[in-house]
């Protein structure tokens, strides 16, 4: 009986534990599951907004250089190909906002970036009136050089005739000098030549004033109008005096000035068309500008709240860890005495040290060290955590270089560059060393680009960034998109010879390149021009300070004639 009673004992107490380690694993299998939704809820919830909002904020960057590329450009031929593909982006943009408001969690989010789809939508479905402005003022251009043509044939024309009459004039005066004057005809001639002349004069003054008409501005059209109306009655007096042949062309010519300046078609009045359709395309691009500008801030804004929801679901969800690792940690304590060697293999080896791993992970995640490597602990519960955390890190990884580098080039970009020129500042000031800054800028880059096209442009700045990337190669040397096509290296711990011969170098190898660009006024290729500072600084220095005075030395080395580099040598 008492070997029976034991046995039950046996069986009871292995029931008991039986049933304590069955509960542990249906506790734990429920926290892990719990934890592994909570993640995957952050990978597909944040993440894809994440995404949509990276992609408005390029296409919204991108509007803003076409916006930009239009207002500057003056070849009318190149306004429609801008606007083309401005009305391309306009589209992008639309159905992505789209796409953005269709997400979980968004439909019925109040906030700005929503708000815009309706400025979106009515930019877009107004965009035919900008493609018709612009047609328009091809057309008006195209009529306005038709009038300027017409006047020329005359003009070209009549100075014929003043050559044959010159000529005739010559044959007088050789006459004279054989010996055998005609005095009548030889005086004839002489006043039909000196009326031609003057009114030749009088024309050619008349013309170039006409031909000066696309360079005036609006408010000076009507005094320009009556001075060559003015002018036109004086030319017709002096087209009186004009016979012969000569004055049937002088004729023509002063009736095809008279059409230029008074006629339905006129000149003056094809530039005030011209310059009303500039106005109106001008004010529906501002305004492109502004919103894709304001889409642009607050998808900033949204990077920084996704990328903030982010690290806090992370902290969040390590909390959440760390409070179920205590939890098993205790019950685990309850039947330790009864079942270690199970409860340390399954609880402590299986359960235990892989949440403390991934716990460390998560609160590494969190604080931003996003080099952390992740723990492996194979399939299962914690594996599928572990993949959600792994793609957390990527995602939280681009935002983080989304922050920090510029999206064309690869390069650090401005709020970077700031906050490393400060930082490496101060700690050359506190350890006394010498700090350089260089200062690059592509030489004639606004010809390049209007000749050639934004995507050379963009290729051109993408080639000079992998060579600064190759060159300045140390550890703590800081490379940065600092303009549109202006960079800056901050090269801590160099002293003023070794960061001139740096930036000669740079100089050599962006001509090395050999990047063809016939519209340069230095040479026909691509080149930079470079500025160099270098100080050992105290506390009273500002990052400012060095900046200007890096920018004093490129603007010597553009005077100087570009492609070459220039070392500030005041004294700091």
């Amino acid at each position: 009986m008492m070997f029976s009673g034991v046995k039950q004992r046996l069986y009871a107490g292995f029931v008991l534990v039986t049933l304590i380690t069955a509960l542990s694993c249906a506790v734990g299998v429920y926290l892990f599951q719990s934890l592994h939704t909570q993640a995957n809820e952050i990978a597909q919830d944040k993440v894809p907004a994440m995404r949509l909002v990276l992609r408005i904020a390029k296409e919204s960057q991108r509007i803003g250089t076409l916006v930009s590329q239009l207002q500057n450009s003056s070849k009318a031929t190149r306004h429609q190909t801008l606007i083309v593909e401005l009305r391309q982006q306009w589209l992008q943009l639309q159905e992505l906002s789209r796409q953005f408001s269709a997400l979980r969690g968004y439909q019925n989010d109040s906030n700005h970036l929503l708000l815009r789809r309706e400025l979106i939508d009515n930019v877009v479905s107004r965009f035919d009136e900008i493609e018709q402005s612009v047609q328009q003022c091809i057309v008006t251009t195209n009529r306005r050089q038709a009038i300027s043509n017409h006047i020329d044939q005359f003009g070209r024309r009549f100075l014929q005739q003043l050559h044959n009459h010159q000529l005739q004039f010559d044959q007088a005066m050789y006459s004279v000098t054989e010996g055998k004057p005609n005095l009548t005809r030889l005086k004839r001639i002489h006043q039909q030549h000196q009326a031609l002349v003057a009114f030749t004069d009088s024309a050619q003054q008349l013309q170039q004033r006409v031909n000066q008409v696309p360079q005036l501005a609006s408010a000076e059209l009507a005094a320009e109008q009556q001075r060559a109306r003015e002018q036109l009655e004086a030319l017709q007096r002096l087209q009186v005096q004009v016979t012969g042949d000569a004055g049937i062309e002088a004729q023509l010519w002063v009736q095809a000035l008279a059409d230029a300046i008074n006629g339905e078609d006129a000149i003056y009045q094809a530039r005030r068309h011209e310059l009303a359709q500039l106005d109106a395309t001008s004010e529906a691009l501002e305004r492109h500008g502004e919103i894709a500008s304001g889409m642009m801030l607050e998808a900033d804004k949204w990077v920084q709240n996704l990328h903030n929801g982010i690290n806090r679901s992370a902290s969040s969800l390590s909390r959440q860890i760390n409070s179920y690792t205590l939890l098993l940690i205790f019950a685990t304590l309850v039947f330790l005495l009864l079942v270690f060697a199970v409860v340390w293999l399954y609880v402590g080896r299986g359960i235990i040290l892989p949440l403390i791993a991934t716990s460390q992970a998560m609160n590494a995640i969190a604080d931003g060290r996003t080099e952390t490597s992740m723990p492996q602990f194979g399939e299962g519960e914690i594996g599928l955590m572990l993949k959600s955390l792994a793609r957390l890190k990527a995602y939280v990884v681009q935002v983080k270089n989304q922050a920090q580098r510029d999206g064309l080039t690869g390069l650090y970009n401005r709020r970077q560059f700031d906050e490393t020129l400060e930082r490496e500042l101060r700690r050359a000031a506190r350890e006394q060393t010498p700090l350089s800054l260089i200062l690059a800028d592509i030489d004639h880059f606004k010809a390049y680009n209007d000749n050639y096209g934004h995507i050379a442009g963009d290729s051109c700045l993408k080639a000079i960034a992998q060579l600064l990337q190759r060159q300045f190669n140390r550890a703590a040397d800081h490379c940065a998109r600092y303009g549109g096509e202006e960079f800056a290296i901050v090269l801590p711990a160099t002293p003023h010879d070794a960061a001139e011969l740096l930036a000669e170098g740079l100089v050599a190898q962006v001509e090395a390149l050999k990047l063809p660009h016939q519209f340069s006024d230095t040479t026909d290729c691509v080149t930079v021009s470079a500025g160099v500072i270098t100080l050992v600084p105290n506390q009273s220095h500002s990052p400012q300070l060095i900046i200007d005075m890096a920018d004093k030395a490129l603007y010597q080395a553009k005077e100087q004639g570009r492609n070459r580099m220039i070392q500030n040598t005041l004294t700091v």
